[in-house]
């Protein structure tokens, strides 16, 4: 299990710059879908939100198929254009019948999900329509699979999120999809990490940031995860995430871009773009000889990051180097500073 390592920036920032109708890739799913014929064609990324919490209030005060079924196609339609294909296959094959399943339909199945999240079973939802890490004994009616073939692991919290704030994204719990992988875990995908272990880092990084702050200030873990999104899609388009292909204009300049650096140098093996590694850093190209620390020189701390003795540091050519002075350890009566730079310049001998 990857360890989340959340980016250093100013969240109250990045939250009240949210904005998932000018980030994300919505507007050519809500054509797709509208030319299927799946959503209503007055439904635009400025409203889809709000019809999102009004069919699922509905839905609570009376359980009704065809409003589900609206609900779950505007869910992955405000998702984005990475869905595609497989939201229209799911959609097509909504009542088909389905052989050797305890629930005959995809209907049946999401019916089932939306049960438990109104439960209060979030966790036991995601588990159970992803079929990963599933308790069984937790689940009602266990030894049944609850996934819909297609629904991914980057969609599944986007409706938990959306029915755990019964119709209010913001007040429902924080969405992991690639994009909070990548920048959080600095993995690719968000089923190379658990879902419950994200809520309790999310909540564990709440308890740090609300410990000096006012009660109308202090955030919820939906503001975490907003935040985060706020500042990934400014720099990166959802598909680049993490990537040195960062936006040419991005639309706040250079806020928090010394941790864009970060999280692109979390990814060494990723193919270069040679115009945005100029971008990003025109020093670091012009030197690529290898740094040798022998086993004393750095430590391998568990926030998954590498700290170079500060004797070392000082005695080295920077440039080859990228050290964050700010962030240090103490150990055996040694200063040790955070290394942020291309891990591949240094040879580690044990």
């Amino acid at each position: 299990m990857p360890l989340a390592t959340f980016p250093n920036i100013d969240y109250s920032f990045w939250l009240k710059n949210y904005s998932w109708e000018n980030f994300s890739s919505m507007n050519g799913m809500i054509t797709t879908m509208k030319n299927k014929k799946y959503i209503n064609n007055n439904i635009t990324p400025e409203n889809i939100t709000s019809n999102i919490q009004l069919k699922i209030e509905s839905y609570i005060k009376k359980n009704d198929d065809d409003v589900l079924f609206e609900i779950f196609k505007l869910i992955q339609t405000w998702g984005g254009k990475s869905s595609g294909s497989n939201t229209l296959k799911i959609c097509e094959e909504w009542e088909n019948v389905i052989q050797n399943d305890v629930y005959k339909t995809y209907k049946d199945k999401y019916r089932e999900f939306v049960r438990l999240m109104l439960d209060g079973k979030s966790i036991d939802s995601f588990y159970s329509m992803t079929n990963k890490n599933i308790v069984m004994d937790k689940i009602q009616n266990k030894n049944i699979g609850l996934n819909i073939k297609g629904l991914s692991f980057s969609f599944v919290p986007k409706h938990i999120c959306f029915w755990s704030g019964q119709g209010d994204r913001t007040k429902g719990l924080p969405i992991l999809d690639d994009v909070i992988a990548k920048i959080v875990y600095k993995v690719n995908k968000a089923e190379n990490v658990d879902y419950n272990t994200f809520i309790e880092d999310i909540n564990t990084l709440i308890a740090s940031l609300n410990a000096n702050l006012d009660e109308e200030n202090k955030f919820i873990p939906s503001h975490i995860e907003m935040a985060l999104f706020a500042f990934s899609g400014n720099y990166w388009e959802t598909t680049k995430t993490a990537t040195k292909e960062i936006r040419s204009n991005p639309k706040i300049e250079k806020t928090d871009f010394s941790e864009v650096k970060i999280i692109i140098d979390s990814f060494p093996n990723q193919i270069k773009n040679t115009n945005q590694e100029k971008s990003i850093d025109k020093e670091e190209s012009k030197n690529i000889s290898i740094l040798t620390l022998r086993k004393g020189d750095y430590l391998k701390y568990n926030d998954g990051f590498l700290y170079i003795k500060k004797s070392i540091c000082d005695k080295i050519n920077i440039k080859i180097i990228k050290i964050d002075s700010k962030k240090s350890l103490k150990y055996k009566g040694e200063t040790y500073l955070k290394f942020i730079g291309n891990v591949n310049s240094i040879n580690l001998i044990s």
